[in-house]
């Protein structure tokens, strides 16, 4: 019955949503996936041919741009080359915030676009704008994707993904039907996680069956411990995780777990998916379809390679995203993948380690779910970083924003203990720079003790 549902609504009800929304997700799949079997040389074509269109758009268009190319002395964007396009300044969330009006096309126009917001696990959530044209080719390049995995919308997906005040405000009757007929997806809350819940969500994934869980590492990986604790045996066709780096002995207690090896990949709100893990998990395939991607080499890293990753969107004509700095670090793999496909690809994905932490009631929490949390609710600070120095010791290290006031403080702590489903003592540290480090990353949060679990 469940796998009649999920076709009916792969390839029923899923369309008659589509068709009556006007929803385009499936426009271009086709077109990403005889792509992604391209060789290398047309890749770099494309590649090539983007750049230079976005280019051209964005000097006539946005005057951020416009006085960008005059500064480099580039006159012909629409003829750069890639040795030129290297010399432009990085595109920072700084740049964005503050210069948001003058990214704009004015062609198109605020108003006619897709507004988001980044996701705030390093700093505080900025506004960016996509045109419909550029959404749909991102979320056709994300099926695409998925479908390595053996999935894609309509049929049965778990999602272990922040906590549970994330969805339960828009639960409605009217939700139900459409996710029961059409998205076919349960939430599992990724924080607080002890016994009694992880047993929850154990019995919910025996009854849901889902075709691909998505999830958290960390919060995975312990929700995998606690199966292989139990001797509880589930069996998933698939397994996908992202937002921080897939550490190998997290995959191994997933795979043991779960009998299957988990698919990573690394995506970002601003993005779209970036990259993302073949069937021989040997290394990430980027996504150069919608994206392309530059190694500057991070001065003074302790890791051989590791590099800052700078990102240009090769479709979002509406709000160029042109050499763009999100802060992230990683290590380019300059060799062949093993089927066949000459896509570039990551070695993988650095700096997005976040601890977890553990409240006097021995309730585990993502650092991650924690601090995307507190950032996202709060315009009033810049970064953050959470530090756990006992079960309900913490500081709160954070660089105050131009909104910044006396209720701050006060608004964060009462989010954190929120999360923590517990009280603690909280104390506030204001600086002018939350350090990185030797990775080139902030680090979100830190615990510094051993807890008794």
């Amino acid at each position: 019955m469940k796998t009649l549902m999920d076709t009916l609504a792969s390839r029923v009800f899923g369309p008659l949503d589509r068709w009556r929304t006007g929803d385009q997700s499936f426009r271009y799949v086709s077109e990403v996936e005889a792509f992604n079997q391209l060789p290398a040389e047309a890749i770099q074509s494309h590649t090539l041919n983007r750049i230079r269109k976005i280019c051209a758009v964005a000097n006539a268009q946005c005057p951020f741009y416009t006085e960008r190319f005059a500064k480099a002395g580039i006159k012909n964007p629409e003829q750069i080359t890639l040795e030129q396009f290297e010399t432009l300044p990085y595109l920072t969330r700084e740049d964005i915030r503050t210069h948001e009006n003058a990214l704009v096309n004015r062609s198109i126009g605020k108003e006619n676009m897709r507004v988001s917001a980044t996701g705030g696990t390093t700093d505080s959530p900025v506004r960016f704008y996509m045109d419909w044209d550029a959404y749909y080719r991102r979320r056709s390049a994300t099926i695409a994707f998925d479908r390595w995995f053996g999935y894609e919308p309509g049929k049965r997906l778990a999602l272990l993904w922040g906590a549970e005040r994330d969805y339960r405000d828009v639960v409605t009757p009217r939700n139900k039907l459409r996710n029961k007929l059409v998205d076919r997806l349960i939430f599992l809350p990724a924080s607080p996680l002890d016994d009694t819940i992880m047993r929850e969500h154990y019995e919910t994934l025996r009854e849901f069956q889902p075709v691909l869980i998505q999830a958290y590492p960390t919060p995975l990986a312990l929700f995998a411990a606690f199966l292989i604790r139990n001797n509880l045996k589930l069996t998933v066709p698939a397994i996908s995780t992202t937002a921080e780096p897939l550490l190998s002995d997290h995959a191994e207690v997933i795979a043991e777990a779960f009998g299957v090896t988990p698919f990573d990949w690394y995506g970002s709100r601003e993005l779209g998916r970036i990259a993302t893990s073949d069937l021989h998990h040997d290394g990430l395939y980027i996504n150069a379809y919608q994206n392309y991607l530059e190694a500057i080499p991070a001065a003074g890293a302790i890791e051989p390679g590791l590099s800052k990753i700078i990102a240009t969107d090769l479709w979002n004509v509406g709000f160029p995203l042109i050499r763009y700095d999100g802060g992230d670090m990683g290590i380019f793999d300059s060799e062949s993948g093993k089927g066949g496909i000459h896509l570039p690809r990551l070695r993988n994905v650095a700096g997005r380690v976040s601890d977890v932490f553990v409240n006097s009631k021995r309730q585990q929490i993502a650092g991650a779910s924690l601090t995307n949390r507190i950032l996202t609710e709060s315009s009033e600070i810049e970064q953050i970083q959470i530090v756990q120095n006992d079960y309900q010791e913490f500081v709160i290290r954070f660089v105050p924003g131009v909104d910044y006031n006396e209720n701050t403080n006060k608004n964060l702590k009462l989010v954190l203990l929120d999360f923590l489903h517990d009280d603690a003592n909280v104390q506030f540290e204001p600086m002018d720079e939350i350090p990185l480090t030797a990775s080139g990353k902030r680090r979100l949060s830190q615990v510094n003790f051993t807890p008794d679990i």
